[in-house]
């Protein structure tokens, strides 16, 4: 009985606190939030497709490895190959996301990126976490697998979460760059997520933290604390970038008359929209942040890509231009 209990609770065990982190890492974006239906669905690959094929392929890398050297497979899956293995399918969910039209739309800078990433992340996280759970939960020990649930949820689970955040956020950056330069950064960004990845294992393996007591004891004591403010000082990096780009671009409008200096300032700081009145009356204020904070991104886009920029996105910036006109002198109308 206690073992069903156990059972049916490692389902909201694993899958809640993961949700709840992303939406943590969704509502910190402060500037353009991606479309709930985008992050929902690179959750959902995390947790099925990206979890698949990693079971798949850390077989077919695990099994030459175990040939070669008899026993070495209880340190070596982890250790070396759960991370060659998983962060490159979590990653494949953000390239196939990124070949859709909705992806490259949305797609669009580090920001995105890290979200999205954040997204298979904790979405594989929490299917990873369930297997664990089951399989205690099976054992009937309450006190171990209450203690499996803590070390997982807030150590393993915030490790895939930054991990691939790391790669999405490469993905995002490189996304307007030369074709070599983007290979280099995405490719330094999975890199990364990689020895991330090896080094929190290494540290589980060699500090044997999961013991039926559900211990944790040396350095995998600081590796929450750094995965979480290391989490954050990222994402809010990438954030400040956003809306470096975001004011930059609209400088550009300033200079070229379209829009005013006060305007162009209010909607480029989030501090100044949460904290302060706009420097003039909108009719439609949200709406008017939204159109700006876009014809701010696109501008810095076209300006990095040059003469490489699309047609579309040169169409998309003169009708956001008109449609922030419009809106602008609505509230003066009024």
């Amino acid at each position: 009985m206690i073992q069903l209990l156990l059972l049916g609770l490692s389902i909201f065990a694993a899958a809640v606190p993961m949700i709840a982190f992303l939406v943590v890492v969704w509502l910190l974006d402060r500037y353009e939030r991606e479309p709930p239906a985008l992050v929902a669905s690179l959750f959902f690959y995390g947790g099925t497709g990206a979890v698949m094929l990693a079971m798949v392929f850390s077989t077919l890398v695990g099994l030459p490895i175990e040939f070669a050297l008899p026993g070495s497979a209880a340190l070596a899956g982890p250790v070396l190959v759960a991370p060659l293995v998983e962060e490159p399918a979590k990653a494949l969910g953000l390239l196939i996301l990124l070949a859709s039209r909705q992806g490259r739309r949305h797609y669009d800078g580090p920001v995105d990126g890290f979200v999205y990433g954040a997204a298979a992340g904790f979405g594989f996280a929490a299917t990873e976490n369930f297997l664990y759970f089951a399989g205690q939960a099976l054992e009937g020990a309450v006190g171990g697998w209450l203690a499996l649930v803590v070390i997982r949820t807030l150590w393993s689970g915030m490790m895939h979460g930054v991990a691939t955040s790391l790669v999405g956020a490469a993905i995002g950056a490189s996304r307007f760059r030369p074709p070599g330069m983007r290979a280099v950064i995405a490719g330094a960004g999975l890199a990364g997520a990689m020895v991330l990845h090896m080094s929190w294992n290494a540290a589980a393996s060699f500090d044997a933290p999961l013991h039926a007591e559900g211990s944790l004891i040396g350095s995998m004591m600081l590796l929450l604390p750094l995965a979480f403010f290391g989490l954050f000082a990222i994402y809010q990096l990438c954030i400040l970038g956003e809306a470096v780009a975001i004011r930059c671009g609209l400088s550009a409008e300033v200079e070229r008359g379209t829009l005013d200096r006060a305007l162009a300032r209010y909607i480029g700081s989030w501090l100044q929209r949460a904290t302060g009145r706009p420097p003039r009356a909108l009719a439609h204020r949200k709406q008017t942040v939204e159109v700006g904070v876009r014809l701010g991104l696109r501008l810095t886009q076209a300006r990095q890509l040059g003469r490489r920029a699309p047609e579309a996105l040169q169409a998309e910036i003169v009708a956001l231009r008109d449609e922030l006109r419009i809106l602008a002198d609505a509230g003066e109308n009024e």
